[in-house]
């Protein structure tokens, strides 16, 4: 699925083209206003998985210094036996 500037748009170029209200069995459907939600879903989808990703490499980084730390305590460990 592409979630970048590409997607919104198409998304924004949609919600230009359908402004009228439509009706769908007994419910009228504000298309634009649809368009609009389903493009700042896009954007905070967009945003969420970009906080993931940042997440995600500060984790990477986190446990490499934890690991670094395991293996220092250990050798200080083992100096003071």
């Amino acid at each position: 699925m592409n979630t970048g500037l590409g997607a919104k748009s198409a998304v924004h170029a949609c919600v230009v083209q359908t402004t009228a209200p439509v009706r769908q069995g007994s419910q009228e459907v504000d298309v634009a206003q649809l368009m609009r939600d389903l493009s700042d879903s896009l954007e905070r989808e967009h945003d969420v998985k970009e906080q993931l990703r940042f997440s995600e490499e500060e984790t990477k980084v986190m446990r490499k210094k934890l690991s670094d730390m395991e293996d220092e305590n250990e050798s200080l460990t083992m100096q003071v036996r």
